[in-house]
């Protein structure tokens, strides 16, 4: 059976079997990956911490983080969009 977007994000960062892969993410795809949601969130200071993304927007009054490798995977899957953007998980 196909897995879905959210199933193939959670398989690619290796929560699938419970563990978490301990693979690290390369440069061009954290590259690519800020690229896309600056370029969707142009309000937004976004900054990684480590493991961590930081949205903050003084205009929109919203400051959050998120998990890297959960934004990465949905990136590598192409899911940016339709799984973080589009749902209003960051209001922009």
């Amino acid at each position: 059976m196909p897995l879905t977007g959210a199933h193939q994000a959670v398989y690619r960062i290796g929560f699938d079997d419970g563990v978490a892969s301990h693979e690290e993410p390369s440069r061009e795809e954290i590259d690519g990956m800020l690229k896309e949601l600056r370029d969707n969130l142009a309000n937004y200071e976004i900054i990684v911490e480590g493991d961590w993304v930081n949205f903050k927007s003084v205009a929109e009054e919203f400051e959050n983080e998120y998990p890297l490798k959960v934004l990465l995977a949905m990136y590598q899957e192409g899911a940016i969009q339709s799984m973080f953007l589009m749902p209003g998980t960051i209001p922009h």
